[in-house]
């Protein structure tokens, strides 16, 4: 293994700038940076960490972020503007998550609370260039440590900050909000299971809550329209009225999704006496919003709140409350939201089989197994959850909703907890699974649903997480790789091929590359076999490495949607759903007579947006929606777009 490449140390790759990149500005240590945060503002400095954090996510989705560092530095000095510029050319990131992450934390426990400075932008990037430098540092190997320690310890930092960088924006992730809570329980799910629990998942949540899910969601909706179109910084006390919002909506986020400022201080400085990681964060991500003793609220990431509000939690944190009251009611929940997991993977699998109009895709499940091998009440041995066929290609597919326990993502877990992790999760569980189901199709035969399994088929196994679980990136990749590399070697006595190649972890948005790639035309077959085809010679072209797959796609089909139509339609439609409810409540409240001319208002606002078909038409200028013939002419009128 190519321990240099994985470490990417200072060979001239990208990486985060840092003090010695830029010489112009000095070094500041921590007690430094400490005197500087007391000598400024809590809530204007923090206000203003924010809003550049909050740029910096929303730049993802048009990879702007380029534009955002500009700016910021059209503000700093002489020579250090130049020098940081520079930097930036060469492709190093300069206003990074990382260490504006940590210098949110180091300001909110520091910076005067009833100051009225901020730093200037020379004192922002010293922090923020002295913050990446220690980080760097903190990440680096224990100094004599041995070659397996040291991919241990890289390892585990890696798959922390991974959890911290991966970008989901709102566009990501409406989808799956979607795709999760508007739809009924799965089939999949019994029926006993199903009479212990509400109509369907929307339902659910709100039982539990006593919150309408549309009216939660819809808060979402508005944060992100005023942070993206309106340059927004604060929600102020009056913000919930004006808009109309929902109070058991207010209400449920105010207490399960804010934090005093001086409860989260005492608990930042805790953690700072005790020598937490560097990265811990959950409660920052469970409780996204800084609320100040005038009760005003201020965001410490603005994609922790797009999470908080459309992602994970909107689960885990139900399933916690239920689980409180009645143990047996949230197994049968647990296992229905597993199920739609399960079934929405299903859905993109059939969905790739479609793209094929040579008919020679074919999704098998998991029932036409069972029945085709079932010859008598003798049990079957684990089955996977689908089959996919084409050609001489299989893809074995088990769906699992198995999220990254906390400890790795705060930082604070061992090389140990991950092996037992890679162990009891996967290698002797569902890996055992999909080759199990290798096993029944090779020793039982298959010739039925338009499929064969001969002697030149190739199996690829793989399981598929959400993308809060396993983390695609290539230490965990390889640590992976390496330990279930010997459950495949007896199916491979000839060394240049592989029958049956390594199980591998894909995550729902690797599921969706493969989604959005399938439609252009490209056979994910070849794509899935070409991955996992690994030497550690690199011979035959042959990768020497096991990669993530998006960075092995991102290598062969540079620039390719990360989602398919079908996904992007469907978080657009979500989208499209909530600016009606939030109409709707507008609506309501306006006076009697008001409201019919009120609501052909919105209207003819609305119809100056784009609608999904004709999207295509508009273009973005300052963060607004004008259409192309406008734009190209003298003048045009932009408005908003989600």
């Amino acid at each position: 293994m190519d321990i240099g490449r994985l470490l990417r140390m200072d060979d001239g790759s990208p990486h985060i700038a840092r003090s010695d990149d830029v010489p112009a500005l000095t070094y500041l240590d921590a007690e430094a940076r400490r005197e500087l945060w007391q000598r400024v503002g809590l809530v204007p400095t923090l206000e203003w960490l924010s809003r550049i954090f909050a740029d910096l996510d929303l730049s993802r989705m048009n990879n702007s972020d380029d534009d955002i560092v500009l700016a910021f530095l059209s503000d700093v000095s002489e020579p250090a503007r130049s020098q940081t510029a520079n930097v930036l050319a060469q492709g190093h990131a300069v206003l990074h998550p990382m260490p504006l992450f940590l210098a949110i934390k180091e300001v909110i426990v520091s910076a005067d609370e009833d100051g009225g400075s901020a730093p200037t932008s020379d004192e922002l990037l010293a922090a923020f260039l002295s913050l990446a430098a220690e980080a760097h540092e903190a990440a680096m190997p224990t100094a004599g440590a041995g070659f397996d320690q040291t991919l241990a310890e890289m390892t585990l930092n890696r798959v922390t900050q991974a959890t911290l960088l991966f970008p989901e924006p709102l566009e990501f992730v409406s989808a799956s909000t979607e795709g999760i809570w508007f739809r009924g329980w799965s089939d999949r799910t019994a029926a006993k299971t199903k009479r212990d629990l509400a109509a369907g998942p929307a339902a659910q949540w709100a039982e539990i809550t006593g919150v309408k899910l549309d009216d939660f969601l819809s808060l979402g909706w508005l944060f992100y329209n005023l942070w993206k179109h309106e340059g927004f910084t604060r929600i102020d006390r009056d913000f919930f009225v004006r808009n109309t919002v929902a109070p058991k909506a207010m209400e449920f986020l105010i207490e399960h999704c804010t934090i005093p400022i001086a409860e989260l201080r005492d608990q930042l400085m805790m953690e700072r006496s005790e020598n937490a990681s560097l990265w811990t964060r959950y409660k920052l991500q469970q409780t996204p919003f800084v609320r100040l003793d005038d009760g005003t609220l201020l965001p410490i990431r603005f994609q922790f709140v797009v999470q908080r509000i459309f992602g994970d939690h909107l689960y885990l944190e139900t399933e916690y409350m239920l689980r409180l009251k009645d143990k047996t009611k949230a197994d049968h929940y647990a296992e229905a939201m597993r199920n739609i997991f399960e079934e929405r993977v299903g859905e993109v699998l059939d969905r790739i089989c479609g793209y094929d109009a040579s008919g020679e895709t074919v999704l098998v499940e998991e029932e036409d197994m069972k029945r085709s091998w079932r010859a008598n009440k003798s049990k079957l041995p684990k089955i996977c959850d689908f089959a996919l066929f084409r050609s001489h290609g299989c893809i074995l597919v088990d769906a699992n909703m198995r999220l990254l326990p906390q400890p790795f993502a705060e930082g604070e877990a061992t090389i140990q907890l991950l092996e037992q992790e890679i162990e009891q999760r996967f290698t002797t569980t569902k890996f055992q699974q999909l080759l199990s189901t290798v096993e029944l199709f090779t020793t039982r035969g298959w010739n039925k649903l338009r499929t064969a399994v001969t002697g030149r088929t190739r199996f690829v196994p793989i399981v598929v997480v959400p993308d809060a679980g396993i983390p695609s990136e290539i230490t965990m990749e390889n640590a992976v790789y390496t330990r279930a590399f010997e459950l495949v070697r007896k199916y491979n006595d000839n060394p240049n091929y592989f029958r049956v190649h390594v199980p591998a972890i894909l995550t729902w948005r690797d599921l969706l590359r493969l989604d959005g790639l399938a439609e252009r035309g490209v056979d994910i077959f070849v794509e899935l076999k070409r991955w996992r085809n690994i030497d550690p010679l690199g011979l035959n072209g042959r990768e020497p490495l096991p990669l993530p797959l998006s960075e092995f796609l991102d290598r062969r089909h540079p620039g390719s949607s990360p989602i398919s139509q079908a996904e992007h339609r469907r978080g657009w439609d979500l989208f499209e759903h909530l600016r009606s409810h939030v109409e709707r409540r507008a609506i309501d409240a306006t006076p009697p007579p008001m409201r019919e001319f009120f609501a052909r208002q919105l209207a003819e606002q609305r119809s100056q947006l784009p609608t999904f078909d004709n999207r295509h038409e508009f273009i973005e200028r300052d963060g607004r929606a004008v259409r192309r013939s406008d734009a190209e002419g003298s003048a045009g009128t932009t408005t908003s777009v989600g």
